[in-house]
């Protein structure tokens, strides 16, 4: 009995300090469908959409393809780098590094997730405001 008291409560120690963690799975986001009103836009549009829903969360980003973006974000001392593909019906954002925020094995800090999350957010938005036009 006493050996199983013992086992419980290392399990609920461990498992609480898990989740006190400040590093998570990387979010990257796959396929993301674009609004419905985005549709009349072109590529290009789309793009440079994503270029200025990036830039007003403070990523600078170049075109390196027709259809990706690589966007790079400075926090303090906190470097991250992220890769966007996109076409006229979805978008992706991929993690290429995080810096210091970077745990391995698929894990990172749970800001960078945030961060990709406002951003996927603010892209979202911004596509569906400008196909109203």
């Amino acid at each position: 009995m006493k050996r199983i008291m013992i086992i419980t409560t290392a399990s609920v120690i461990g498992l609480t300090l898990q989740g006190c963690s400040n590093y998570q799975p990387t979010y990257n986001v796959s396929h993301q469908t674009l609004p419905a009103l985005a549709e009349s836009l072109t590529e290009q549009d789309i793009g440079r959409t994503i270029m200025e829903a990036a830039k007003e969360r403070g990523w600078t980003c170049s075109q390196i393809q027709p259809n990706k973006l690589i966007c790079k974000l400075r926090h303090h001392e906190d470097d991250v780098t992220i890769d966007i593909s996109f076409n006229k019906k979805d978008f992706s954002i991929t993690h290429i590094t995080a810096g210091k925020m970077d745990a391995g094995e698929d894990q990172v800090h749970h800001r960078y997730n945030r961060w990709v999350k406002l951003l996927r957010n603010d892209i979202l938005n911004k596509l569906e405001t400008r196909g109203n036009f």
